[in-house]
């Protein structure tokens, strides 16, 4: 049939064919080679058919060969070529720019080097490389802008941990930046330095002594890392020297940007952004609470002991306690609440808020932590509840707290005779006394 032709392939011409379709697939196109780095050099000829493929992530370097700092680039970037070179998805290119004729449109170059990488999918939206010029960052970049997916191991330099140097400056490295920058109980104060920038060493001696004045304190690091020898993942400086304050607690990173860096500059800076207080605001004198840690019980209220027990029970007032273990994460969570409920109670002559540490006691008998009770006023009330009334049921909150004491506190000795023996004015004059339990209790759930 003269339709119908058929062509036929040697064994050796088919694969040949096949051959060539699996480099055109993994390449994309066949008017470039890549360098013993696995880098390719662009021209205007072959930019359209490398750059532009949306088959590739394409990372480009503007260069010129007679900038040294070209030159001092390119084992960097012969570095880059190697680590990408089994990666299929992404190109490492370069382009002279140094040649009027090697001008590429809507590009122009104003300086070099220059690195942009064109994402696959984004070709319109090169992004430039505007970080130093080290192997790890050139990665770090790339993985962070690429469409396509890719897994390059990454291997950060580090100087040997330092001993002990002598020195109240704390030295940092690669190895042991995040351990110690990122410790959420001290405010980390860090210089990143240069040893060969000048204003760097300018610096030195005012670390040293700033870091003398603070030195011994429990909560502030004053600290210094080599940027020049060490490097960490998500590190990126632009600058040297750069003053930063890793805060405690929260890692939150403040940087320091004045241009006077003297001693009491850098303490005022500290004085305004630690998150852990060091400076007696009455005396200016530095101390070191260490406010970022768990309270062990709550501040400015009476504390019980076994032999102070009884006097809940001698008190002719209502006794609200909490039951409260120091090593209790609940306990803990409670004593900010029970310092703010003893503030509010403490001008109500009627109730009398205290604290007891039951897992050190005995007489309270108390197991689960916290536990809140009130001790009634009145010695018919103590008889009748021995053990005291507790809390339960609800969340232990200022509100709910404010409503188990309205409903089970009762009137002292103090009032009841006044309810029996005093006038309607005196006793309407009684409810009215902010001081009374009347006023901001018992009302709340009777008429007295």
């Amino acid at each position: 049939d003269n339709s119908m032709r058929i062509l036929f392939f040697s064994s050796t011409s088919l694969m040949q064919a096949l051959a060539l379709l699996c480099l055109l697939l993994v390449t994309g196109s066949l008017a470039y080679t890549k360098d013993s780095h696995g880098i390719i050099q662009l021209t205007p000829q072959n930019w359209n058919e490398v750059v532009m493929d949306p088959n590739f992530d394409v990372i480009v370097e503007f260069y010129s060969p007679y900038c040294s700092y070209c030159q001092e680039l390119e084992p960097i970037w012969n570095e880059l070529g190697d680590s990408f070179k089994h990666e299929d998805s992404v190109l490492i290119c370069k382009i002279d720019a140094s040649v009027k004729e090697n001008a590429i449109p809507g590009h122009p170059i104003r300086g070099v080097p220059t690195i942009k990488l064109f994402p696959a999918k984004k070709k319109d939206q090169p992004v430039v490389f505007q970080d130093h010029r080290t192997l790890n960052l050139f990665v770090e970049f790339i993985m962070s802008n690429v469409d396509h997916p890719i897994n390059i191991p990454l291997h950060y330099k580090s100087q040997p941990i330092p001993g002990n140097t002598g020195s109240p400056v704390k030295e940092l490295v690669g190895l042991n930046f995040k351990k110690v920058a990122e410790d959420i109980t001290h405010d980390v104060l860090i210089n990143f330095y240069a040893p060969w920038c000048p204003w760097s060493q300018r610096l030195a001696p005012t670390w040293e002594e700033l870091a003398s004045r603070l030195d011994g304190s429990p909560t502030v690091t004053v600290a210094r890392f080599d940027g020049t020898a060490n490097e960490v993942a998500g590190l990126h400086l632009h600058a040297y020297p750069t003053i930063a304050l890793y805060r405690a607690n929260d890692n939150d990173i403040r940087y320091y940007r004045d241009g006077h860096r003297t001693v009491d500059a850098l303490m005022n800076f500290l004085k305004e952004n630690a998150a852990i207080p060091f400076i007696n605001p009455e005396t200016g004198e530095i101390h070191h609470p260490k406010e970022g840690e768990p309270k062990d019980h709550a501040l400015d209220v009476p504390e019980l002991t076994d032999e102070t027990f009884e006097d809940v029970y001698r008190n002719d007032k209502n006794v609200l306690v909490l039951f409260y273990a120091p090593w209790c994460e609940h306990s803990q969570e409670m004593f900010e609440t029970w310092e703010q409920v003893a503030l509010e109670y403490k001008n109500i002559d009627s109730v009398h808020v205290v604290q007891m540490d039951a897992s050190k006691a005995q007489k309270p008998g108390i197991s689960v932590f916290p536990t809140v009770k009130l001790f009634p006023a009145g010695a018919d009330n103590r008889n009748a509840y021995p053990n005291g009334i507790i809390c339960k049921g609800k969340e232990l909150s200022r509100k709910n707290i404010a409503s188990f004491v309205a409903e089970n506190a009762k009137r002292t000795p103090q009032e009841e005779i006044l309810k029996r023996t005093g006038s309607a004015d005196q006793w309407a004059q009684h409810k009215s006394d902010d001081s009374t339990l009347g006023q901001t209790l018992i009302l709340a759930k009777e008429d007295l």
